[in-house]
């Protein structure tokens, strides 16, 4: 069946991705790039949800954003614009690849209904599909293996010159990835690493290469 909501948000996606390479220099190479690997993503998007959720076609969506993602941090480099508008684009693809693997196995061949606890699996996969930690990140998982818990603000003092707005956006992916938990409510709220997590697997890298804090 075929998702209008998921359509909508690529082509929003797809729309700001345009408006912010707009602002490369005239003749950058990476602009067209971009926007080509964007169009790329949202045209298999769509052909996905015709194709009942094709594994091939899925892995071909995955290509694709992680290929935006590495395009994002070149052009990070060049500082034509505000990093916060990459952070925010790479955020919108990720969410929409997160939401597909949830959905990635709506029917078995032929059409059918799969069972409840095949969809509860597949549901309850969404904190598996693994992607890199952003140096961002894994600079927040670090500060907080050395505290019991932490709040945003503390968080904060440390990451000198990130707005708490970008703050609380990287930790509630971290929230949504299973690395860390969310304790207290309203002004009490802090955050810590999830108990008896392992970083290797979890983060997919070796818990010793967590890198130092910083604010980049």
């Amino acid at each position: 069946m075929f998702n209008s909501e998921l359509k909508s948000k690529v082509i929003e996606i797809t729309l700001a991705v345009y408006r912010v390479t707009d602002k490369f220099p005239k003749d950058e190479i990476l602009k067209d790039k971009i926007r080509k690997r964007a169009l790329d993503f949202a045209g298999r998007l769509i052909a996905w949800q015709f194709l009942n959720g094709s594994e091939l076609e899925y892995g071909n969506l995955v290509a694709d954003f992680e290929v935006i993602r590495a395009y994002f941090e070149i052009a990070k480099f060049q500082k034509w614009l505000d990093p916060d508008n990459f952070e925010v684009l790479d955020d919108e693809y990720w969410n929409i690849v997160r939401e597909l693997k949830i959905n990635k196995l709506p029917r078995e061949e032929g059409g059918m209904e799969i069972g409840k606890n095949q969809k509860k699996r597949a549901r309850g996969g969404i904190n598996s599909v693994k992607r890199p930690l952003k140096e961002r990140e894994r600079a927040i998982v670090n500060c907080l293996r050395g505290n019991a818990q932490m709040r945003v603000g503390e968080l904060s003092n440390i990451f000198s010159g990130l707005s708490k707005r970008t703050l609380r956006r990287d930790i509630e992916k971290l929230c949504g990835m299973g690395i860390i938990e969310r304790i207290g409510t309203y002004n009490e709220t802090s955050y810590k690493l999830k108990d008896n997590i392992d970083l290797q697997t979890t983060i997919g890298q070796e818990s010793g290469t967590i890198g130092q804090t910083t604010a980049n």
